[in-house]
């Protein structure tokens, strides 16, 4: 059964993925992942690039996600907040199991810092 449901949760993370980059304007570009020094995590820094105006799908992490926007111009959309703008040097931050989402604005760079579950993907589709 915990083969299933792990395998379940993979092909939900996928179709996120897929989803949010299905026509190739939003892309993330993993740049490295290391076994975390507390409980089993992983610790994943990525590279998320936005080309054009783009609303990613609604999601969720399972850790929290600290984010620095490197280029443009960003909102972010959480749930139980109000929407924030965001612009080049500002951070922002996502708790484990906060449905929210990125639209960009434009041409787009976020720096993502993920402190996940280990063998689960980095995104699911929020419910």
């Amino acid at each position: 059964m915990r083969i299933r449901s792990m395998t379940l949760a993979l092909l939900v993370g996928m179709v996120v993925s897929i989803n949010a980059q299905q026509d190739g304007r939003s892309t993330r570009h993993i740049l490295q992942r290391a076994d975390a020094s507390v409980g089993a995590r992983d610790v994943v820094t990525a590279e998320h690039v936005y080309r054009g105006v783009v609303t990613e799908a609604r999601h969720v992490h399972p850790g929290d996600l600290v984010g620095y926007v490197l280029e443009g111009t960003v909102t972010l959309a959480q749930d139980g907040k109000a929407p924030a703008t965001l612009t080049p040097g500002q951070t922002f931050f996502v708790a484990s199991g906060v449905a929210h989402h990125v639209t960009s604005a434009g041409n787009a760079r976020i720096l993502a810092t993920y402190v996940v579950e280990k063998d689960k993907p980095i995104s699911m589709a929020a419910r």
